[in-house]
């Protein structure tokens, strides 16, 4: 049981990840000046 709860807990802490960088690259990409600051990510 501990594995599949912290197996769980990896998942949902992925998805989140993922979710975040996307809306944090889609809010860049929403400011056209800092575009080329940020051509690194």
């Amino acid at each position: 049981m501990p594995t599949r709860a912290s197996g769980l807990l990896a998942l949902v802490m992925t998805l989140s990840a993922l979710v975040g960088w996307r809306a944090l690259r889609d809010l860049l990409n929403a400011i056209p000046d800092s575009n080329d600051d940020f051509g690194l990510f």
